[in-house]
């Protein structure tokens, strides 16, 4: 039998390490920069998350506002491979050619509060950026964000396509959306498949000191209704492969509209976070819910308890109420509230 190398495989107390982990604390997740989220979201490098939640009800654009004021904060780079909003296309050197027009143009919005599209501006009488804005926010936009659309979908390459641009351009956080744009080894999505891959996505973000990240749509919408009509909170186990999500995932999170059982465009969200490994010792973040979210169509951004992080505007709701003098005594009711296992959606 080979000489067997413990140091390879045990990993006694370092009890320097341990002392000055005792002495000067150990560093959590790194703030989302929206305070009344502290409780129930912080970006955590060498974790991976899923988020979920049905079609229409804004992760996608949930995933967009966080990493702009994330940008913003800490001057983070993002790469997102975003299949279902590659959707332009022309005509260049005698072939057709994709564009990641739509997701750039979608940042540029959310970062300026400004539509940059000519149409939705005439359309309702709201103000389009100037040209000159145009260009010098598409210009930050364009050095934070990367987009990258594998013509090979299997996961090998996407992975390989993904290395390449952290170690060009130092990405911080990476996004799949959908789950579904890859392709897995043998062409299955069982449990044991879904498993392997994301035990080799949770070495990525180690290895690349990164945030993975995962948007997934919930198998399907059949029977997924309470009592009252509301649809349920989509959560892990209502994935393709639930298992799998639950135990691979540090962080699980889903974006709810509340009633678009009676309004589809109906702006109101919440953010759950449905698990957080190691939340309470190292991510500084639990499972919890915060309910004061609204989304403004027309800025492309969202209010919490009526606030707008990324300038500090009010939205018109919370205008009024600071018009109205208060004499009670104040209430900090802006809090994310934390939750029980038992009241969480699954």
């Amino acid at each position: 039998m080979d000489k067997v190398n413990i140091d390879s495989f045990y990993y006694p107390p370092d009890i320097a390490s341990l002392t000055n982990e005792w002495a000067d604390g150990t560093k959590t997740g790194e703030p989302s920069g929206i305070t009344v989220l502290d409780d129930i979201f912080k970006w955590m490098r060498g974790h991976q998350n899923g988020w979920y939640g049905w079609s229409g009800d804004g992760k996608g654009l949930m995933f967009d506002y966080l990493s702009v004021v994330k940008a913003k904060r800490d001057n983070w780079k993002f790469c997102f491979y975003k299949q279902e909003d590659m959707g332009s296309f022309k005509y260049a050197d005698g072939s057709i050619r994709m564009t990641a027009n739509p997701i750039l143009n979608n940042l540029v919005w959310t970062l300026t509060g400004i539509t940059p599209y000519k149409h939705i501006a005439a359309r309702y009488n709201k103000p389009q950026l100037s040209l000159q804005q145009y260009h010098d926010s598409m210009e930050w936009v364009e050095k934070k964000f990367f987009v990258v659309y594998p013509q090979d979908r299997q996961y090998k390459n996407v992975k390989d396509n993904l290395l390449f641009m952290y170690e060009k351009f130092g990405i911080d956080v990476f996004l799949i959306d959908p789950f579904k744009a890859l392709i897995l080894p043998d062409g299955e999505r069982g449990d044991r498949q879904m498993t392997n891959l994301f035990a080799d996505t949770k070495e990525f973000a180690l290895k690349t000191n990164t945030c993975f990240n995962f948007i997934s749509h919930a198998k399907s919408m059949t029977e997924q209704k309470e009592k009252d009509g509301r649809y349920k909170v989509v959560n892990q186990f209502m994935q393709l492969g639930g298992s799998a999500w639950d135990i691979s995932m540090d962080g699980q999170f889903s974006v709810y509209s509340p009633e678009r059982h009676l309004e589809p465009n109906d702006p109101k969200r919440f953010l759950f976070n449905l698990k957080q490994r190691q939340g309470f010792e190292l991510v500084g973040a639990m499972k919890g819910v915060y309910e004061k979210i609204k989304f403004d169509v027309f800025k492309h951004r969202f209010y919490f308890d009526g606030v707008d992080p990324i300038d500090g505007s009010l939205s018109p709701e919370k205008k009024k109420e600071q018009t109205i003098v208060d004499f009670t005594e104040p209430k900090n009711d802006r809090e994310p509230k934390n939750i029980s296992d038992s009241d969480m959606p699954f």
